[in-house]
């Protein structure tokens, strides 16, 4: 499959809202202002799109752009997983921000999810020695465990 990835602030609040729900992120698109404004705010967001220019995969990272970096929110739609999406998106990022020592993110713990960080060249916090503390809403994590 052949894509670009570009940056993606000015990427349309439908299709972004599409690709949300296709990976069934309902906590974010019940507040579609929301991630928006999240996505505005964020420090670097990237887009991938198709020959056709279909959006099909997003990466949405937080941080100081120094230090430390977190990416918040990676996704690629269902049809064009397995593809070198998400890879490139990672691996753009990245690029982008050399001298970031620390990148972080919280994922599902699956084995499909395990395999594709590991693949990217991330551990798990605790191969580092390190552990990872996380507290959600009741309200949000109850809504929807992913996003």
């Amino acid at each position: 499959m052949k894509f670009t990835i570009d940056d993606g602030r000015n990427a349309e609040s439908g299709e972004v809202l599409a690709l949300y729900e296709d990976a069934g992120w309902t906590a974010y698109t019940a507040a579609p202002e929301k991630l928006m404004r999240a996505i505005g705010a964020s420090q670097s967001v990237l887009i991938a799109r198709d020959e056709s220019g279909e959006l099909c995969g997003m990466l949405r990272m937080v941080g100081d752009g120094e230090t430390i970096a977190y990416i918040q929110d990676i996704l690629v739609k269902d049809s064009a997983r397995r593809s070198g999406v998400g890879r490139a998106l990672v691996m753009k990022c990245r690029g982008l921000y050399p001298n970031i020592r620390q990148w972080v993110l919280l994922a599902d713990n699956v084995p499909e999810t395990r395999s594709f960080y590991t693949s990217c060249g991330f551990k798990s916090a605790g191969d580092y020695g390190c552990v990872a503390y996380v507290q959600f809403e009741e309200a949000a994590a109850s809504d929807d465990k992913k996003g």
